[in-house]
């Protein structure tokens, strides 16, 4: 049997801390209003969560694995996976909103991927969604203009000030 390493014993001891964390907000905030309000939201809880983070990430982890070459193209389930962890890591960890591109492409070389092929994509990737993000920015902009009629936010929206 295989001592643990030092990463291993991290990331028990961070889980550990995080759990520690949870409890103390929850004690806290009031466990009983807590449950109350999670009650309250019943069963329709499960369906925002699955709309705003499960169907995004699937659909992304599904354009991420068509940028794959049929000969290194990784499972969608492991892609679905890797996606998510991203996603948090760039969610959650101040590193510029790019620390979870980079993980998963380290995620999609550890798991089999060439690292030329893995590194590629994300970066495909992530070029596809800005210059996505950046339509739809237009789009909406062209929308609201024919909706309101205003135009003087128009500048300050596309350059930035």
């Amino acid at each position: 049997m295989k001592a643990p390493g030092k990463i291993q014993i991290t990331v028990w001891l961070l889980g550990l801390a995080g759990a520690a964390l949870f409890t103390v907000l929850l004690i806290r905030q009031g466990a009983p209003q807590v449950g109350a309000a999670f009650a309250s939201a019943g069963w329709a809880i499960a369906a925002v969560v699955i709309y705003h983070l499960a169907v995004p990430v699937l659909l992304d982890a599904a354009a991420w694995w068509v940028l794959f070459p049929r000969s290194d193209r990784l499972p969608l389930r492991k892609l679905f996976w890797m996606r998510w962890i991203g996603e948090s890591v760039s969610t959650l960890v101040p590193s510029a909103a790019v620390g979870g591109d980079i993980v998963r492409a380290r995620l999609a070389s550890i798991n089999g991927a060439p690292v030329p092929v893995a590194a590629g994509s994300v970066l495909v990737d992530v070029t596809l969604g800005v210059f996505t993000q950046a339509g739809f920015t237009v789009l909406g902009l062209a929308l609201l203009v024919g909706v309101t009629g205003q135009k003087n936010f128009v500048r300050p929206t596309l350059v930035g000030t």
